[in-house]
């Protein structure tokens, strides 16, 4: 084929003349006709005719030649820089910065929020110009990770850390890509405040039971529906005494209980504890100053009252009740405070019994006062949370023991005159008994003295005796024996003249010493002496009769009238300060 402008011969498939550069129209040809067929008759077709061009000049020639040469190196220079391009496109990898395609996203309620780092990966492979088929699930998976500082349990404004951990070599060298992030802080922002509401409300705690042995209980009737997800525990409930404190925390079964009401009913408990302090408790009586007056006077009258029921039961007619006089106290209290068997404590209050035996045959005769010593017990003592001290004084024990006073006299039936009675003729079996047979298991507050009675004094007896000791009262010898008085005090008396110690202890304050050179029995007396002068009714016979002796005794007010107020400025004075005498001497 030859070139249209130049008319050089030239390749049959070129676009343009090697020679000049003109663009080479493609003659049609006619397509072959398939082998067999019948070949028809069509007029051929001629290509318009072409003007004729001149034949090139000289000049033109080497202008031709110059033109052709430049676009070589036009062509040369572009697949130079194509050939440059494509050795940079192998040198250098394409960049992906990882934090154009990340965010932190923040959901829930304020105090409970959580955090979520949510990856845009339609655009990450959009940016890449590949499918996610084409780059494999492998890229993601083995070069780019990322994690958060902290994503539960966030508040408004908290501080949230997104961190990356990327395997920059390998995207680099296996898929063929930079990558390019850092690390970003972001505000926790857009949680809901959820209401919050007194999970206590509604709820009583109480306490029962003994001291140290109390127990805490709790009773819920809450204003809220919230706390139905949610459960109270103490971190003691038993074990208890009055004064320690008890802390009642609120959990969930179902976790975190923050967590679980804010997740179902879109609410905050708050205080999630609570301190309560135990009160009301009883407790026991670890101390005879834990005894209240009230309390002593009640069971020195169950006492009485029982031993006298005991010698009308018991006593035969050779046997004169002549003096019972309570000495003292024993206070038993149990070792193990905690797991204890048997009493917690036993108060055994302790009387020396005097009495008359008395026999005569046609040969001998005995009469003489013996001393046998008796107690009554009373078990599980307690005080109230008045202080006032709670004992049941229909529970008591007495000696099974006998003791035996023998006459040596016969009896005709080989055997001695006795007399038999419950009780001790020692004070220190009795003290073997009740307080040394019992040492392993029980600390003991010794309180008996045998001298508080004095000789020859008589004291309370059965009601015969009451009543010849008030025959015998205008004696000029005639005292008081042992008893309890209104104030609730032992009290026995030397007989004084008048049965005055200080006559004028309603009328003027009395000296510290003058107080303190009194005897026990003076001590008391003079006590006694103010609530005669004021016409108190002694409940105790004894005492009763000894102050009817006198003129100056009126008998106007009963023990159940009797109050403080019947006392003046300085009768009361002078009380108080011989009562801390007293109780000084203890």
């Amino acid at each position: 084929m030859f070139c249209e402008n130049c008319g050089k011969k030239i390749p049959d498939d070129s676009a343009f003349c090697p020679e000049c550069g003109a663009k080479v129209h493609p003659i049609a040809r006619e397509p072959m006709r398939p082998k067999g067929e019948a070949e028809q008759y069509r007029p051929r077709q001629r290509a318009p005719m072409q003007p004729m061009q001149r034949p090139l000049t000289p000049e033109q020639q080497a202008e031709m030649r110059k033109r052709n040469r430049i676009v070589g190196i036009i062509v040369a220079a572009v697949i130079g820089v194509c050939a440059i391009l494509g050795l940079l496109s192998v040198l250098i990898k394409p960049k992906l910065n990882l934090n154009d395609y990340i965010s932190v996203e923040f959901d829930g309620y304020d105090t409970i929020g959580t955090a979520y780092a949510a990856f845009d990966y339609d655009s990450f492979y959009n940016t890449l110009g590949r499918n996610q088929e084409e780059l494999g699930d492998d890229f993601l998976a083995d070069c780019i990770h990322w994690s958060l500082d902290k994503d539960t349990k966030l508040s408004n404004g908290d501080t949230v850390t997104l961190t990356w951990d990327c395997d920059d070599e390998k995207a680099l060298k296996e898929y063929g890509y930079k990558l390019v992030y850092e690390n970003k802080e972001v505000k926790a922002n857009g949680l809901s405040e959820a209401e919050i509401f007194d999970p206590f409300e509604g709820v009583t705690v109480s306490f029962d039971g003994i001291a140290p042995q109390g127990n805490a209980r709790m009773e819920t009737r809450p204003s809220s529906h919230a706390t139905e997800y949610l459960r109270y525990s103490f971190d003691r409930e038993t074990g208890l005494s009055n004064g320690d404190e008890v802390t009642l925390t609120v959990t969930s079964d179902y976790g975190d209980p923050v967590e679980t009401t804010i997740r179902n009913n879109g609410m905050i408990p708050s205080p999630l504890s609570k301190t309560f302090k135990v009160e009301g408790l009883s407790s026991y009586v670890t101390s005879l100053k834990d005894i209240t007056d009230d309390g002593m006077q009640a069971m020195k009258a169950q006492a009485e009252d029982t031993f006298h029921a005991m010698v009308a039961l018991n006593w035969s007619d050779s046997t004169e009740l002549k003096q019972l006089d309570y000495i003292g106290d024993y206070l038993l209290t149990n070792k193990n405070t905690e797991n204890f068997g048997g009493s917690y404590n036993m108060l055994y209050l302790v009387y020396k019994v005097q009495a008359r035996n008395f026999y005569k045959d046609e040969d001998n005769s005995y009469d003489k006062i013996n001393s046998v010593y008796w107690y009554i017990a009373y078990s599980d003592l307690m005080v109230n949370e008045d202080g006032s001290t709670l004992v049941d004084v229909s529970r008591y024990e007495t000696p099974s023991n006998e003791a035996i006073v023998d006459s040596g006299i016969s009896n005709g039936w080989w055997d001695t005159v006795k007399w038999y009675y419950y009780g001790y003729l020692s004070l220190s079996d009795l003290y073997k008994d009740v307080v040394t047979a019992q040492a392993e298991t029980y600390n003991h507050t010794d309180n008996v003295d045998e001298s508080r009675v004095a000789a020859g004094q008589p004291a309370k007896a059965d009601k015969a005796s009451a009543d010849d000791a008030k025959k015998d009262s205008k004696k000029k010898d005639a005292t008081e024996g042992e008893a309890q008085d209104a104030s609730g005090e032992e009290n026995k008396t030397d007989g004084k003249e008048e049965g005055i110690i200080f006559p004028n202890s309603s009328e003027e304050v009395i000296d510290k010493s003058r107080i303190a050179e009194l005897s026990d029995n003076e001590l008391r007396d003079a006590i006694n002496e103010i609530y005669a002068r004021n016409g108190y009714i002694f409940k105790d016979d004894t005492i009763r009769a000894f102050y009817e002796q006198y003129d100056w005794y009126k008998e106007t007010v009963k023990p159940a009238d009797f109050s403080q107020d019947l006392f003046n400025d300085t009768e009361t004075k002078n009380i108080t300060a011989m009562q801390k005498e007293r109780d000084g001497r203890k």
